[in-house]
């Protein structure tokens, strides 16, 4: 079950776009869900009785026409859903209510002026949603094969980010990247070691990492229809994620984001929002479980 919000922005297009590529491949039944202010947050004239009938009115005619263009063959499972309220809380109040598996949204909807990084709505999804979350940041894909990045930090949420790359994925190749930092290297050195053994140190640090990915991957080997490669780096994650990207024109950035509270064992902390709001494609943000 996919959920996809729009605003009718450009953004929210993308969104829908993005949705129904995802409900085609998944076989999914998708809902096209637009949040209108309420009459309280419109205020002036626009907050009279009267009005707010039009406007709603007016809004499931652009959402039809936007479920009509998303669906013109009219192939899938797909339903419209128009309530009112605040962005963020409707959105995940839907999710629910329709048991959804991926939310699908814009990054930046109808205020974005061209600016970078996330939206207000997005924002917020991606600091608290506990379901998995697609930021479209694509134009509509080309019939080359899908080419996917997935950041792993070993820690809780590594096998379902796999899974969901291997989703992405799809026909395509997946790129498994873990990037860590080497622990307290920097103090080890003040406290006098040397390059020999710091690099020993590195080594082992390393060779750890590799046999855990490598386990962690062991599921994916079943997976005939995706190419998956996999390696492992020493450096900044969010910086070498996309580096990796860019090198392989990856349509879609596949991460993994922490509870509150929750400590990543290779420093994630912070990766999830910095490759959400710097990525210049799809981000899939997949919760830990």
């Amino acid at each position: 079950r996919i959920l996809v919000a729009t605003d009718f922005s450009a953004a929210g297009e993308c969104a829908v776009a993005a949705g129904a590529r995802w409900a085609r491949r998944e076989h999914a039944a998708l809902r096209l869900l637009h949040v209108a202010p309420s009459r309280r947050l419109v205020g002036g004239a626009l907050g009279s009785r009267r009005v707010a009938l039009e406007l709603a009115t007016a809004a499931k005619g652009a959402l039809a026409d936007v479920a009509a263009r998303a669906d013109p063959e009219r192939t899938l499972e797909l339903s419209t859903a128009l309530v009112t309220g605040a962005a963020s809380r409707e959105i995940a109040r839907a999710a629910v209510e329709f048991d959804t598996d991926l939310v699908v949204i814009g990054v930046r909807g109808e205020h974005a002026h061209g600016a970078p990084g996330l939206g207000g709505t997005a924002a917020k999804l991606v600091d608290r949603f506990e379901r998995p979350l697609l930021l479209a940041r694509s134009e509509a894909a080309g019939s080359a094969p899908p080419v996917v990045i997935a950041g792993v930090d070993l820690g809780p949420a590594s096998r379902a980010v796999i899974g969901w790359g291997l989703r992405a994925a799809a026909g395509g190749t997946l790129h498994v990247v873990h990037v860590y930092e080497l622990p307290y290297a920097g103090r080890l050195a003040a406290y006098g070691f040397s390059d020999a053994a710091l690099g020993v140190y590195s080594e082992r640090e390393q060779a750890e990492r590799e046999r855990a990915l490598a386990a962690l991957l062991v599921p994916a080997a079943g997976a005939a229809d995706v190419c998956v490669e996999h390696v492992v780096e020493r450096g900044r994650a969010a910086s070498l994620l996309a580096a990796h990207r860019a090198r392989r024109h990856a349509g879609t950035i596949v991460v993994g984001r922490h509870r509150r509270g929750a400590r990543s064992p290779a420093g994630f902390a912070s990766v999830c929002r910095d490759v959400a709001q710097f990525a210049s494609c799809d981000v899939l943000v997949v919760p830990s479980s």
